[in-house]
């Protein structure tokens, strides 16, 4: 019989694929099998949310049948990191201490992720390949920690598009319930790779892969206090404030383009500026001057990022003088 512990990580795997692997070696009955040997009750296998139950037991269930520290569990095996930027320094903390002591939080429904505006596909992705070269060199594909970073469109090694089905012939992978690895995607994939290629924001973003995964210091306070230096965002909202942030919405939407601000917000489909019949949000004033007890997606946090960078060195810093 395969043990959790024998099944250890492979490099930049995430900790729900491992579950998956062990799942297959084992030769358990079924997937509910599997979550009852590790203590893993009926729930959604989400890479892209780690607020709920099934991220918090899987991370238990790591400690209590491996042999892994939980720094290394959340820095190189879950999207743990990413969050952070986007999450409450006192709630990273009170997360971190209960799970150091083997006690699940009491906070996680109190702070769900308010991503309904968002649009994020919650599939789960694979390079094409990644997938060719894991089977050469371990004898197995697996699901990729960076590949299921929220936005993230390309595969950091190979700079080809992330593949989680195809709407042209209905190829999709099974749910992550299943407990499934990562396949060969369709034959369809082969003409999207070949003309697709990185917009100016996923270039942004593969370039900090590392950064997104691997920080241990960041938090939301942090990042507020960056981008409201960076972007010279006023402490209070004011009529003139509000005036220079709708300024500067401007320069972010031109700067990250429509397509990128569709394929992320609900409100930007469509090209009209009415949502919902109000005017279009503007998630920058929602950023600073929002109050909300949910915490928000780091998408929000990314794109201003991404612009305070690209404004930098860009004459579109002159829009916003």
């Amino acid at each position: 019989m395969t043990h959790f512990r024998q099944v250890t990580f492979l490099p930049n795997e995430h900790l729900y694929s491992r579950i998956a692997r062990y799942h297959r070696l084992s030769a358990n009955l079924n997937p509910q099998n599997t979550r009852s040997i590790l203590g893993i009750p009926l729930g959604t296998f989400k890479a892209q949310d780690i607020f709920n139950e099934t991220f918090e037991l899987s991370i238990a269930a790591a400690i209590q049948h491996g042999d892994d520290a939980l720094s290394r569990l959340l820095s190189e095996h879950s999207l743990f990191g990413y969050y952070r930027l986007a999450t409450p320094k006192t709630l990273i903390e009170s997360r971190l201490a209960r799970w150091s002591a083997g006690r699940s939080t009491s906070e996680i429904q109190k702070h769900v992720q308010n991503d309904r505006i968002v649009v994020l596909d919650k599939a789960w992705q694979s390079c094409p390949d990644c997938v060719v070269s894991d089977i050469k060199q371990f004898g197995t594909a697996y699901w990729h920690t960076e590949h299921q970073i929220p936005a993230l469109a390309f595969c950091s090694t190979h700079r080809i598009p992330l593949w989680s089905g195809c709407e042209a012939c209905g190829t999709v992978y099974s749910t992550l319930n299943d407990l499934p690895l990562p396949a060969a995607p369709c034959e369809c994939v082969k003409g999207i790779t070949a003309t697709t290629s990185p917009t100016a924001f996923q270039s942004w973003l593969l370039s900090n892969v590392p950064k997104l995964l691997h920080t241990e210091h960041s938090h939301l306070e942090t990042t507020i206090a960056d981008l409201r230096s960076a972007l010279s965002i006023p402490m209070k909202q004011t009529p003139h404030s509000v005036a220079e942030i709708n300024k500067l919405l401007q320069s972010v939407e031109h700067l990250v383009g429509e397509a990128t601000l569709a394929r992320t917000f609900l409100y930007y489909r469509g090209g009209d500026t009415q949502f919902r019949g109000s005017p279009r949000p503007n998630f920058i004033k929602a950023i600073f001057y929002g109050s909300s007890s949910r915490v928000r997606h780091p998408i929000y946090y990314l794109l201003l990022m991404f612009a305070a960078e690209s404004f930098s060195d860009s004459a579109l810093c002159e829009k916003t003088a």
